[in-house]
Parts: structure tokens; sequence; C-alpha cells
């Protein structure tokens, strides 16, 4: 399965993993940013594998989707129990703008079966873990933000049952000629 996704830069990346790893010593989690998760906010899980990417990739950059985009962080989120697992995450700001850019997206690639809430369920974030022992994540303390805003980059990814994005196939940050 592929995750159209926005990642960040390796700054933000690292900063993102740090928090993800604080969480994983309180409570053991199968989703860990940086050991095997990339940081990003999911726009759609979508049905596919690494040989439709190539004709997927050439379609987004021949379309209204932006490549870059401003992500806002709002708070933390522990959310409810959810096959024995609780997710912890980061919700963002500009919920309307990613609703149309997914809404956008799924038209694109209209046919293909999506894995993911969209429309009234759609809700972009950024996933810091996820937590099999219940009783411990539910105590899991609130996590500060480690940046406000940044800048985010379009991203073709793999995905797994967690909704890890475990492999980058096209897109993403790329560093700034000199």
């Amino acid at each position: 399965m592929l995750n159209i996704a926005y990642t960040f830069n390796p700054q933000d990346e690292m900063a993102l993993s740090l928090v993800s790893k604080r969480l994983h010593q309180k409570s053991a989690s199968e989703y860990v940013l940086g050991v095997n998760s990339v940081p990003h906010v999911s726009i759609t899980h979508i049905e596919g594998d690494a040989s439709d990417v190539d004709d997927m990739w050439q379609k987004l950059q021949q379309s209204v989707i932006p490549t870059e985009i401003p992500v806002v962080i709002k708070t933390f989120v522990l959310d409810a129990p959810w096959r024995s697992r609780i997710y912890s995450s980061f919700s963002l700001e500009g919920v309307g703008s990613l609703s149309k850019i997914q809404k956008d997206v799924m038209r694109l690639f209209d046919g293909r079966k999506v894995f993911n809430g969209y429309g009234a369920d759609f809700e972009p974030h950024i996933t810091t873990g996820c937590h099999l022992k219940l009783a411990e994540a539910s105590k899991l303390p609130a996590q500060k933000p480690p940046f406000k805003k940044t800048t985010a980059y379009l991203t073709i990814g793999s995905r797994d049952s967690y909704g890890r994005m475990v492999q980058i196939h096209k897109g993403g940050y790329v560093k700034p000629k000199c």
C-alpha cells in the first residue's frame, strides 16, 4: 500500500523523532519515528505498490497538488483505543486546506481504493507513536511540539499495517543547491 503524504526536512524529522523516542521510553511503541517510520502527514493511504510510483508521481507533478505546504502544529493528542492500540500524535491547523489537497489527490487517482479517513473523517496529524500497552499509554504526559510551524514536502512512500511510512519512493525534502 502507498501513502501520499507530506514529509519534513532532516532537522524537523530529527526533532519529531526525539519526541517519539521519549514517548517510547515511557510506553513501548510499535511506531518510533526515525527508527521504523519516517515522520509524515498522511493525505491518502492508497492502493498501489512500488511499480505504480513513477506513474503516480508524474500525475502528481502535473497536477494542482502543491509540492510544499506550510504545517502548523496545534496540540498533542492521545487517541481512544483502536484495535488494542493507542496512537499518540500532534494535531494540525489548516484542516480545510489539507482536506482540499486530499480531495484533489483522490480525484486524480479515482478508481484506486483509499484506506484512511476522508471527508469529515479526515484528521490530518503527525503520528508520534502506536502504543500497545493501553494502561501505560493512557498515562503518557502531554508533549510540547518541537516546533510550531514548518514546511512539508510532497512524498509517495510505502506504508504498513500500523500506518508507518516505512520507505520513501519519490519526493520529500530536497536540499537546496548553493
